[in-house]
């Protein structure tokens, strides 16, 4: 893949990354990152499904964080918990993750590849949403045991903290915002369609009140 081209890697090397620079063309480089640690950084989703929505991506590229976490799962767990402990603290109590990674380094089906947890404040419960899709998760407590299957992956993190995971040959590309937004009755899912409608349905005001959340400041 070209690094270029790598929308989470562009936070890197330009300070922002495309979708943010077009949404907000006169933000400092820097803005959407809201936390970072010496290998990890929380983020503002560009096309966030509810305010608050971030994801914890690791700086190096990788395509799903099974390829680091012997390596960042400490850094990712303490930044996770940074993440939870600003939404709790706003008010907002339940929590859902996910993940569409792959078990196998040379996939490249995600619709931005480079690997990354969503955090998204979430009002009902993820893993029935996705089960009542047609998927099978079984319950685990890390990712790291998982690594010997092939194929894809869907990690969910429930609202009450429980964890699991379905494995398959290949899932659909944005499937977690495809059921998020099936759930709340929203037809608006492609995170391309939450840029270009953004004056219809309040992407920018929905960053802005999530930058709120994790960096109180002058915006």
């Amino acid at each position: 893949m070209n690094l270029s081209s790598c929308p989470i890697c562009a936070i890197g090397s330009n300070g922002r990354s495309p979708a943010i620079a077009t949404l907000f063309p006169g933000w400092p480089a820097g803005q959407e990152v809201v936390f970072e640690t010496d290998r990890v950084r929380v983020i503002l989703d560009a096309a966030p499904l509810e305010i608050g929505h971030v994801l914890i991506a690791p700086k190096v590229h990788s395509t799903a964080l099974i390829e680091v976490w012997d390596e960042l799962e400490g850094e990712i767990s303490e930044v996770r918990q940074w993440v939870l402990n600003k939404l709790t603290s706003a008010g907002i109590k339940d929590i859902a993750e996910c993940e569409h990674g792959s078990f196998s380094p040379t996939a490249d089906r995600s619709c931005v590849t480079h690997a990354h947890l969503h955090v998204v404040p979430c009002r009902f419960s993820i893993l029935k949403e996705f089960q009542s899709a047609g998927l099978y998760f079984d319950p685990i407590n890390s990712l790291r045991l998982r690594k010997r299957l092939q194929g894809e992956y869907i990690y969910l993190r429930d609202i009450d903290g429980s964890a699991y995971v379905a494995s398959a040959d290949e899932f659909e590309s944005q499937l977690f915002r495809r059921v998020y937004a099936r759930s709340v009755g929203s037809r608006v899912w492609h995170w391309h369609d939450a840029i270009l409608f953004a004056e219809t349905i309040g992407t920018r005001e929905k960053i802005q009140n999530g930058l709120r959340i994790f960096a109180p400041r002058s915006i």
